[in-house]
């Protein structure tokens, strides 16, 4: 009589022969392994967005004390004084291609700010303060154009949105002469629109600040006329 040898490993519950069990272990293992890999890698994600997040608000608080100490070294008789060029502060003659320097100061005593305003824009100069990028030097007949960043911790022109019609914008120039201009148009538009440059002014002075949204990323434009214009 010929028999079937079977063992118990080679039987099912249905026929009654069992087959090899699956490798339970290897699958575990293989699991673990790539929960490990996932945790490692979250974790190095994690540490490097910590790492550029306080590169980058050390780097604003470092712009941050250069825009004051441009403040405090704010001069009638000199853009920059020897004293700042010897702090580290850039220069006009400086070989980094930062040759800006400062052609007035901006004041605005209802969202507490007061920057420098720089002669032109850069990468580099718009991280420290608000720049000239069109139009005349402070003060000076035509419409000055004022562009800066808009910092969610609300450093150089983070707070513009909280502006109104008929608020005060202060421009002093080189020779610290102010004059109050009263804002008359704010509005949104995209970043090709260079209607905000027009230098058709009626022969009065003008400023125009310049920022983004954040959001929408259009352009947050705000337009003021020397408070002695009628309009």
């Amino acid at each position: 009589m010929n028999q079937i040898l079977v063992s118990p490993n080679n039987l099912t519950k249905d026929t009654g022969i069992f087959t090899q069990a699956p490798d339970v272990t290897y699958e575990k293992n293989t699991f673990i392994i790539f929960l490990k890999a996932y945790f490692f890698l979250s974790l190095f994600i994690l540490l490097l967005s910590l790492f550029y997040y306080m590169n980058r608000i050390y780097t604003m608080n470092k712009n941050e004390q250069i825009s004051k100490q441009l403040i405090n070294n704010y001069d009638v008789s000199m853009l920059y004084s020897t004293s700042a060029s010897q702090e580290g502060l850039p220069s006009p003659d400086s070989s980094n291609g930062n040759n800006f320097s400062i052609i007035g100061l901006l004041e605005i005593k209802k969202i507490d700010l007061k920057y420098p305003i720089l002669s032109h824009l850069t990468d580099y100069s718009l991280e420290i303060a608000p720049c000239r990028f069109y139009g005349p030097n402070p003060n000076e007949i035509g419409n000055l154009c004022i562009a800066s960043h808009n910092y969610d911790d609300n450093k150089l022109f983070g707070n513009l949105f909280k502006l109104e019609i008929s608020d005060i914008i202060d421009v002093y120039d080189m020779a610290g002469n102010p004059i109050s201009y009263i804002i008359y148009d704010i509005y949104e538009t995209d970043s090709k629109d260079t209607r905000c440059t027009s230098q058709e002014t009626g022969g009065y002075r003008e400023v125009s600040l310049v920022t983004c949204n954040n959001i929408t990323k259009d352009r947050l434009v705000i337009k003021a006329k020397e408070q002695e214009y009628t309009f």
